[in-house]
């Protein structure tokens, strides 16, 4: 067995290269969405150019921007889910290895001896050694709401930020 545990797994970086490339596409064209519309930088003309937009063509600059951000979130979706799952494979995959070496071990002790010494030695450990062995689950449940779930629902607000924006034509 290697020397992976299940506390190193869980604490190791879940996203592979290619879904990290784009959860950065995702966040970065998501801020770019939202600050246009907040900040109102819909371009109605480009000067140095000599074009000018007209509302369609506004309407038309945010249609594709929300459609950049979707692909990115599509992208992200697609890519992000094979990582959970190869992640949390892994962990239970290491946690299964984990347990039998263990239960090896203990089955040439004596059980009851063997329960005493563990006990003792994570008391030995001390306070400071509780409290880490403690924050491993809740890291990692913080770790994978901030790499799966926020860009999720950071891209889905920008979708709904940039289409709603769009202007009516026709209209009053």
């Amino acid at each position: 067995m290697s020397n992976e545990t299940p506390i190193k797994v869980t604490l190791d970086d879940p996203l592979s290269e290619v879904s990290r490339r784009d959860r950065k596409f995702l966040l970065g064209s998501s801020i770019l969405g939202i600050t246009i519309v907040k900040a109102g930088f819909v371009p109605t003309k480009i000067s140095a150019l000599g074009i000018e937009f007209a509302k369609t063509d506004q309407n038309s600059l945010l249609l594709v921007l929300g459609i950049i951000i979707l692909y990115f979130l599509i992208a992200f979706l697609i890519y992000a889910s094979s990582d959970f799952l190869i992640w949390r494979l892994s962990y239970f995959h290491t946690l299964k290895h984990s347990m039998l070496d263990k239960w090896k071990t203990e089955a040439e002790k004596a059980p009851t001896k063997e329960m005493a010494n563990y006990i003792d030695d994570f008391l030995k450990r001390g306070f400071p050694a509780r409290i880490i062995l403690g924050l491993t689950r809740p890291v990692s449940l913080l770790r994978a709401v901030f790499e799966f779930l926020l860009p999720i629902a950071f891209g889905i607000y920008a979708i709904i930020i940039v289409w709603s924006a769009r202007i009516p034509i026709g209209g009053s």
